[in-house]
């Protein structure tokens, strides 16, 4: 007896329920209960306060992340964390349901959701999706929304009843939501789901440029969301990038201004960006794959030309994301532009898989299966690989980081930082947390790429009037005004992190909890050593297991005490200098380069005589400003 439609539609997806609900309790088990590095951190707390995070300030994901905050579970960094899980599940129902529709014609409904679910499981045990689905990222949400959009897409090609019009209303509606989480991917895979609605006919009161004007009138509304930045930066909030009060600085946030020199100024030919793209997928989801993939494609093209070219259109806009970029492997943000690609890999491997389930060959369906199976054990054995890597349900060390430096800053201190990822993480511990309010975190760079700085120096003036001998000095000159600075530090202290950049001579330092305190004009405070061998030795025992899991966190100290070596060389401090690179090299043996491009000056120093005077020569004409190229 057939099911009348009104009690189909009620019958829920046991299946699709089941396989979220695996997804996303992998992400509770591994979700990160505190700030994590990267962007991570400047992202919780964007969502915790309502903020503006850096370009194009992902309205739609901050206010998500905000209400996701609210919900009394753990702290509030973890629950922005599971959004990033709740998404990456919601994902893997789409990618089911996407092989579903591109085998609709071709397969029985078992084999469909047979291949559907194997696929959507292997891609969701990828570290590529992983790596996003246990942190606060925008990268799940896109991927959850292109994948929605591109479901319904394909529904509403099919559908020849009075629902197909809001079927299309919903693919415009969820492609300006994705607008207004990260527009430019979201425009990337445009032209896939245009392929899509060009391909289909004329219909009667149903042309092809009214489709075009309905679904643009349905998308402005989402994307208006960007409305919420100046209205949020009105209001002052702990997280304000560029302060888009204005209409000119909401767009150079939108436009993503700052950044465009990464694109611009790509360090790698888009022919070798290519081939490490390709690699970076092969590496994520791995050749088995990749090969049902291939073949699935070409399955594709013989069955439905206009399917094959819309998913070639959608990987080449979602690779094209990147290529025109610097691309660095080794940085999760990187696999995050490139998740699309990935689903829709997986999505076409489906398709081969279905057809080989429904061949009448025994031999083709034991191909099939197997490689299936192959691709399964390949996704699981690279995950459990990089299982530390992807277990986030111990990170601390970003907190641990932040009041290890902090430890010896004295009251309603103005720290200048150098280093993004320590930066955001200053702000997001204080305004998730609110850990040391009374210390006022200001970048280095004052934000001169944004406005020459004036958006910043704005926003600080009216927070803290005391900073007005530092700002009227930087709005007069290019350079960051050390003299205001000094100015400053004879009624504050000032702490400044180290840099090859750093500038301030290093007379006008002293060494005070891993930051360099600013001297006022009383002379040098005594360095005490011994105190740097102390901090060294607290950080080694407090994080040392972190250290052989996070990159990103042996990455940021590594960083930051090579710099301090660096200092104490200028400085003529051969025993610290010595402290300082044994430290690295205790944390970070993979920065053993840059550790031997250091060593003979320590070496130099160490000496007597002669030879230490032509050491300090040497130190003194060094261009360490190199030193990480």
């Amino acid at each position: 007896m057939a099911v009348p439609p009104s009690k189909a539609t009620l019958q829920l997806p046991v299946d699709r329920l089941a396989l979220a609900g695996l997804v996303w309790l992998g992400s509770v088990w591994l979700g990160a209960p505190a700030l994590t590095w990267l962007d991570s951190s400047e992202l919780t707390a964007a969502g915790v306060v309502l903020g503006v995070p850096h370009a194009p300030g992902h309205p739609l994901y901050v206010l998500l992340a905000h209400l996701a905050s609210l919900i009394p579970v753990g702290t509030a960094a973890f629950r922005v964390a599971l959004l990033s899980g709740l998404f990456a599940a919601a994902a893997a129902w789409f990618t089911a349901d996407l092989v579903d529709e591109l085998s609709w014609d071709k397969g029985s409904r078992t084999n469909r959701t047979v291949a559907g679910l194997s696929v959507a499981l292997i891609l969701c045990a990828s570290t590529a999706i992983w790596q996003q689905a246990v942190r606060a990222e925008v990268y799940t949400l896109h991927l959850a929304l292109m994948l929605w959009a591109t479901r319904d897409a394909l529904r509403w090609r099919r559908d020849t009843s009075e629902r197909r019009h809001a079927r299309l209303a919903t693919v415009a509606l969820i492609m300006g939501l994705g607008c207004a989480n990260h527009h430019l991917l979201t425009l990337l895979h445009l032209p896939a789901l245009l392929v899509l609605l060009m391909a289909r006919p004329p219909e009667a009161n149903d042309s092809r440029s009214g489709r075009l004007a309905r679904a643009v009138a349905w998308a402005l509304p989402a994307a208006l969301l960007y409305a919420v930045l100046p209205l949020r930066a009105m209001t002052d909030p702990l997280i304000n990038y560029g302060d888009p009060r204005t209409l000119g600085r909401l767009w150079d946030l939108v436009s993503a201004q700052a950044f465009q020199s990464s694109v611009t100024e790509s360090s790698s030919p888009i022919s070798e960006n290519i081939v490490v793209a390709i690699e970076m997928l092969h590496d994520a989801i791995g050749a088995p794959i990749l090969l049902l993939a291939l073949v699935g494609a070409y399955l594709l093209s013989i069955r439905s030309p206009v399917l094959a070219t819309a998913c070639a259109v959608a990987l080449v806009g979602n690779l094209a994301s990147k290529v025109s970029m610097v691309i660095d492997p080794s940085n999760p943000d990187a696999y995050g532009y490139f998740q699309m690609s990935l689903a829709l890999i997986a999505a076409l491997a489906g398709v081969a898989l279905v057809w080989t389930l429904e061949h009448s060959s025994s031999v083709v369906r034991l191909t099939g299966v197997s490689l299936m199976g192959f691709a399964a054990l390949w996704a699981g054995t690279a995950s459990l690989l990089s299982f530390q890597q992807i277990d986030h349900s111990t990170e601390t060390t970003p907190m641990m980081t932040d009041m290890a430096l902090l430890r010896d800053t004295p009251p309603n201190a103005l720290w200048l930082t150098s280093n993004t990822f320590l930066h955001f993480n200053r702000l997001a511990h204080q305004a998730v947390d609110g850990y040391r309010p009374d210390v006022l975190a200001v970048h280095q760079g004052l934000e001169r790429n944004v406005e020459n700085g004036a958006p910043l120096r704005e926003i600080l003036l009216a927070r803290d009037p005391g900073l007005a001998p530092l700002l009227q000095a930087a709005s007069e000159g290019a350079q960051f005004p050390r003299s205001g600075a000094l100015e400053l530090a004879q009624t504050r202290p000032i702490m400044v992190e180290p840099s090859v950049s750093q500038p301030f001579d290093v007379a006008d330092l002293s060494y005070a909890g891993g930051y360099m305190r600013v001297v006022s004009g009383d002379g040098p405070i005594s360095e005490r050593s011994e105190a740097q061998a102390l901090d060294e030795a607290r950080i080694r025992v407090a994080a040392s297991d972190a250290f052989n899991r996070r990159r990103e966190a042996r990455t940021v100290h590594a960083i930051l005490w090579l710099q301090l070596t660096v200092l104490r060389l200028q400085r003529g401090e051969a025993a610290s200098a010595r402290s300082a690179l044994d430290h690295v090299l205790a944390i970070a043996p993979t920065s053993s380069r840059y550790i031997d491009r250091l060593r003979p000056f320590v070496e130099d120093l160490e000496a007597n005589g002669a030879s230490r005077a032509l050491g300090e020569e040497r130190v003194r004409r060094a261009d360490f400003t190199r030193l990480f190229e």
